[in-house]
């Protein structure tokens, strides 16, 4: 073993010098402990694509010298950056695509010169050379010179590489290697110049997992020694003879192969290491003074696959104020969805950040009769933003627009400094708002505002008011509509303003629409109007626009004009301050009342007029319904409008709705015509006990909701039943229904239990609560518990539970079913009555009297008289009905169109005089008249017994044809939390369904429900419904 001084000028220890020195990975030529060696050779590349190119590199001697060695210096870029920038090898053992080195070249000094350049540094960009990338062909150059005196020659620099192939990785062996030893090459350039010289044709084959090429030793440097001298190489010294090691062995074959890259790497050559980030090593070498691992520099990173899993980001470390910087990013580049809900929504699931949105609805005040809602969005415990409006689902989409506005325009410090006002205080703002009186303070800062607003708009927006108003005023060919040519002036004038149009609608205290339109251009107010029509309120605003662009100066046109000129009174007092409401007197209020009906016109029904304009002055309206007891009385049904106690308007008439609405009609010519201070002086006032009077159907108070929403009491006191009634029992219950209802039941069964308790005079009461997240609802039937049952939602819930109640029903109560008809199958014309009467007055042999012609002049407040009815007419009608009036039935009595209004007003008369029930019906727009015999659930369910189940348009129907509990129970089981529903026990006993059958009938059926009997109930449970094809009676 020799010993080489490393380079460096001295200063670097010496290392042993190994015959076997093999190079590292890319990287070395920058590091001074490898320079003079040789670059590496290809067995980092399974494939050289640039075997093509031709170039020669020259470096140490083309012949070997005499005394004097010749340093041998390596032309090109440094094999450091050429390996760093073509990267580490792929996975699959192959290496990567070189990356070719600068076009540099190296020039030899001959004989006692040095090289220009050092082998760890690039060379001049502007030198020349001729490129061949495969191929090392030359021998190594000779010693350097010494230059401290009484040295001899240096030694020989190290051999030049031998030839490279460009033969794939690992195919064929080695011209100069086997397995692992080495090959003695020759001694001199001359003797390998070519490969031709070693019998190949071509580049030789290498053997598998095996490097291809080789390195030889360059030549031997100059023999002589130096003699002393004053400059290196020339005098004599003691160092003896200045000898490189020329033709030494071949390097033997570096036979790793390819899974030398995936280990741990030992001082060799291999593929990349896992996570190594170190300079390679040569083989067998020992750089600096730690000894370093093998292995490549990791360089670039793979390409990703187009189906790898994309990385997510880790947010539980982030905090709340970058997760909202994070997101406004990720809404700059989202693409807008339908609306901002949405967006934000789908944001938030789009960008994985963890945020949350919270967002709450709240009932602020009532105005104009309407509720006001305000909601509030946040965003992961950061408040966005607020909205006021009357619709919940527009203030949702407002406040959500106002927070996708904020999110996108505002920064997270301005986010974070948002404050909310809360509902009650936006509650207070919005009383005061409405307030007539303003506060001064407020006034005085929105008057600072606005003159604010005004210096910035002079300065800013003048020159496009300037370019609009020029053109309107010098265009000829504008459009006739002021709206097409304001429209068209603001694009073609190109003064770059934006202008918009809003329109709001609102209901007066008199109940009428009205609409306010608004016309702004860069946040000027320039035009408002208001309308009963939409259409027609636009054209206004926009023509009183064009007014205002023809007549004012610009100065003026800035200044805009104030939010409330030309708003009507009417509409202020729409939204007048509850706490102005609250200080009027009854008589202010009544004054008040009187003065908005009387500027309004009056209208067929003004009952919206009136409770719109009384509920807004604070007045409560109360319509008090009560049955007409007066000798000579119809029937007629008498309503009373009281307005805090005190009496308005009474109205009378058949129906409900025709009596309120004469009441309103009084009430309005009342209004009119009176003063407040003689309605308080001279009219009734409504004292507590005249609630109590038996004949009062109704009560209602308007303004406090429904009246009884949780009973039918109205329906009870409307038909004059007393739920009080202590032989009204569960037991005696009888269900009714009509044939639309009977084809869903389960949905139906609240109306079907509502109306059969009405008709049975049982009260039926109803509870809804919540229970966690659901509703509960309970029913009681006089008093007792029938079913329950939860849900998601009220209706659902209370549903739920009749069908609960009403299934169980079904087991053990009677049932009729209510069919309809067609009556004009049914009735008794006229003309045969009529026929019977002149065939009866002609058997009789009578004359004939004329009757008494009526007056025609009526005293007013008289009612008209009435010529007398036909005699022989009333005679056969007479007999009609106590015919039908004898027979127990449920069949009913029809008198078809075309009877005159004496014989028809007699035919009434009788009918209530037999206790019988007369009510109108119109066909075609011919009225008729329809008799029946008023009878409790139970009398018909007994009158049916006795018919074989059908009478007239009721039938019995068969238990076989009804549902049972257990087909609801599933449902209810599912609803219900924690609780199940098996084998419920049955509201009444069984028997109770026969408890009106007697005999010996009865005691089978008893028998047979008992099991003690085998009787057969064929008698009375029908295997079919009974058909109603009746024939026709014919009570003639």
């Amino acid at each position: 073993m020799d010993e080489d001084d490393m380079m460096g000028g001295g200063q670097w220890r010496k290392r042993p010098f190994q015959d076997d020195d093999m190079y590292g990975m890319g990287g070395y030529p920058s590091d001074p402990s490898y320079r003079g060696m040789e670059p590496p050779s290809s067995n980092y590349r399974k494939q050289d694509p640039y075997q093509n190119y031709n170039q020669s590199y020259t470096g140490g001697y083309n012949e070997q010298g005499g005394g004097v060695a010749q340093e041998s210096e390596m032309g090109g870029n440094s094999w450091s950056s050429f390996f760093d920038e073509a990267g580490s090898f792929n996975p699959d053992g192959s290496p990567p695509k070189p990356i070719p080195p600068k076009p540099i070249k190296q020039q030899s000094q001959g004989y006692g010169g040095q090289s220009m350049y050092s082998q760890g540094y690039d060379f001049s960009q502007d030198v020349p050379i001729e490129k061949d990338y495969n191929q090392w062909s030359r021998g190594g150059g000779g010693g350097a010179k010494r230059s401290k005196p009484n040295r001899g020659g240096g030694r020989g620099g190290r051999g030049g590489g031998g030839g490279q192939s460009t033969k794939p990785w690992g195919q064929g062996p080695s011209p100069w290697s086997s397995g692992g030893s080495s090959w003695d090459g020759p001694s001199s350039w001359e003797e390998t110049s070519s490969w031709q010289d070693m019998g190949y044709n071509s580049y030789p084959p290498k053997s598998e997992n095996q490097r291809g090429g080789g390195f030889k030793r360059g030549g031997r440097g100059g023999s002589d020694r130096g003699r002393g001298g004053g400059d290196r190489g020339r005098g004599g010294g003691d160092r003896g003879r200045g000898q490189s090691r020329g033709g030494g062995r071949g390097r033997g074959s570096f036979d790793r192969g390819q899974s030398r890259g995936g280990q741990r790497g030992g001082r060799g050559r291999g593929n990349q290491g896992i996570q190594q980030n170190k300079p390679g090593m040569p083989p067998n070498q020992i750089g600096g003074f730690v000894k370093k691992r093998g292995g490549m520099k990791q360089t670039s990173v793979p390409p990703v696959h187009s189906m790898a899993n994309v990385a997510r980001l880790d947010v539980s470390q982030m905090s709340t104020a970058e997760k909202i910087r994070r997101f406004c990013l990720f809404l700059q580049t989202d693409v807008s969805k339908v609306n901002a809900i949405q967006t934000i929504e789908n944001g938030i699931t789009g960008s994985k950040l963890g945020l949350k949105t919270e967002y709450k609805c709240e009932e602020l005040m009532k105005v104009a009769n309407k509720w006001m809602y305000t909601g509030c969005l946040h965003l992961s415990g950061v408040f966005l933003a607020r909205s006021v409006g009357g619709n919940k689902k527009e203030v949702k989409h407002d406040t959500y627009s106002k927070g996708l506005d904020i999110l996108k325009l505002k920064t997270v410090a301005e986010i974070y400094s948002g404050i909310d006002p809360g509902p009650d205080a936006i509650r207070n703002e919005l009383s005061s708002s409405l307030d007539k009186d303003m506060d001064i303070s407020k006034q005085a800062s929105n008057a600072l505002q606005k003159q604010e607003l005004i210096a910035t708009t002079l300065a800013t927006k003048e020159e496009g008011f300037v370019k609009l108003v020029h053109y309107l005023k010098t265009y000829e060919k504008l459009p006739e509509s002021k709206i097409g040519a304001i429209e068209q002036a603001v694009t073609a004038s190109k003064c770059g303003m934006d202008h918009k149009y809003e329109d709001r609608q609102a209901r007066l205290p008199t109940g009428k629409m009205i609409f306010r339109g608004t016309l702004t251009i860069e946040g000027i107010v320039i035009a408002h109007s208001t309308g009963p029509k939409r259409k027609e309120t636009k054209a206004a605003t926009y023509a009183m626009a064009y007014e205002s662009f023809s007549d004012k100066p610009i100065h003026e046109i800035l200044r805009g004009i104030p939010d409330e000129e030309d708003f009507i009174n009417s509409e202020k007092a729409l939204f007048s301050s509850p706490d102005v409401k609250k200080n009027m007197t009854l008589e202010e209020k009544l004054t008040a009342l009187m003065g908005i009906v009387k500027d309004t016109q009056f209208q067929e029904n003004n009952i919206n007029t009136i409770d719109c304009s009384a509920l807004h002055l604070g007045l409560t309206p109360t319509c008090i319904y009560r049955k007409s007891v007066e000798d000579g009385s119809t029937g007629n049904l008498i309503c009373e409008l009281y307005l805090d106690n005190v009496l308005i308007g009474t109205g009378e008439s058949e129906r409900r709705k025709e009596s309120q609405m004469e009441a309103y009609n009084s009430a309005y010519d009342t209004l009119s015509t009176s003063t407040s201070d003689y309605i308080l002086r001279e009219h009734k006032r409504l004292k507590p006990e005249d609630t109590n009077d038996p004949n009062i159907v109704d009560v209602w108070v308007k303004g406090e909701g429904k009246h009884n929403i949780d009973s039918n009491m109205a329906g009870l006191k409307r038909y004059r039943h007393n739920p009080d009634d202590a032989k009204k029992t569960v037991e005696t219950f009888v269900i009714l229904e009509h044939d639309d209802w009977a084809m869903d039941r389960k949905r139906q069964a609240f109306c079907i239990l509502n109306y059969s308790a009405t008709l049975n005079g049982m009260l039926l009461q109803w509870n809804i609560e919540a229970d966690g997240s659901l509703f509960k609802c309970e029913i009681k039937l006089q008093g007792q518990h029938i079913g329950e049952a939860y849900g998601p939602s009220k209706g659902t819930v209370r549903n739920l539970a009749a069908a609960d109640a009403l299934f169980r029903l079904y087991e053990t109560q009677s049932v009729v079913k209510i069919l309809r008809r067609d009556d004009s199958k049914l009735w008794i014309a006229y003309e045969n009555i009529a026929s019977k009467a002149d065939a009866v007055k002609q058997a009789s042999g009578e004359e004939e009297v004329k009757p008494e012609e009526p007056p025609k002049e009526v005293k007013e407040g008289e009612p008209i008289p009435l010529a007398p009815p036909n005699k022989w007419v009333m005679k056969i009608v007479e007999e009609i009905l106590n015919t039908f009036n004898n027979n127990f039935t449920l069949d009913e009595l029809i008198f078809g169109p075309g009877m005159p209004v004496p014989e028809k007003k007699a035919v009434t008369d009788l009918s209530k005089l037999l206790d019988l029930k007369v009510s109108t019906r119109q066909r075609d727009g011919q009225g008729y008249i329809v008799i029946h015999k008023s009878r409790t659930p139970q009398e018909m369910v007994k009158c049916l017994s006795q018919h074989q189940g059908t009478s007239g348009r009721y039938s019995l129907i068969p238990a076989a044809n009804l549902p049972k509990h257990s087909d609801i129970e599933e449902e209810i089981r599912r609803t219900t939390p924690n609780a199940t529903v098996a084998n419920p026990k049955p509201i009444i006993q069984t028997k109770k369904r026969v408890s009106h059958i007697k005999g010996q009938q009865a005691q089978s059926i008893m028998m047979k429900l008992a099991g003690v009997a085998e009787a057969s109930m064929e008698t009375l449970q029908f295997k079919q419904e009974p058909s109603f094809d009746q024939p026709k009676i014919n009570w003639l």
